[in-house]
């Protein structure tokens, strides 16, 4: 899918690299059936935050991707944004454990594989952990172009 999206010189493609927040502390506190029902939940909220072609993946444990052509950085950022916003409204309204999800945003850059691709949002996300977690962050942030 990344092959054939990225052929498209014009197009726009981001990647999306979501954590739920303290994950093990749901399981461990609540059991693995809770946890299992979180992370249905999780899928759901994605797909449903999601535009119809977007692609969105369990990619994991408690991670999750979510592939989104046509999209620059700023749009793939507010489609994060609505994730998360969505998913601690629903989800900490019906379990005793507040449910957060950090979020790392990438943007393709033509001519990088695969594994650059998704190491880059990862890479953000990692950020979006360190700076307190349920928050979105982008690469391009943490490595501006050079003026």
């Amino acid at each position: 899918e990344l092959a054939r999206l990225s052929r498209k010189k014009e197009a726009n493609l981001s990647l999306l690299f979501a954590d739920l927040d303290r994950f093990k502390a749901i399981n461990d506190t609540l059991g693995h059936r809770v946890g299992d029902q979180v992370l249905q939940a999780t899928a759901a909220h994605l797909r449903a935050c999601c535009r119809p072609y977007d692609s969105p993946a369990r990619w994991g444990g408690e991670e999750f991707i979510v592939l989104l052509p046509d999209s620059d950085e700023d749009e793939a950022t507010m489609i994060a944004e609505r994730i998360r916003t969505m998913l601690q409204a629903s989800l900490s309204s019906t379990i005793s454990i507040p449910i957060t999800i950090s979020i790392g945003v990438a943007q393709y850059q033509e001519g990088e594989t695969l594994e650059t691709f998704v190491s880059r949002a990862d890479q953000a996300l990692y950020q979006a952990k360190e700076q307190g977690r349920n928050r979105v962050v982008r690469w391009s942030r943490l490595h501006p172009a050079p003026k």
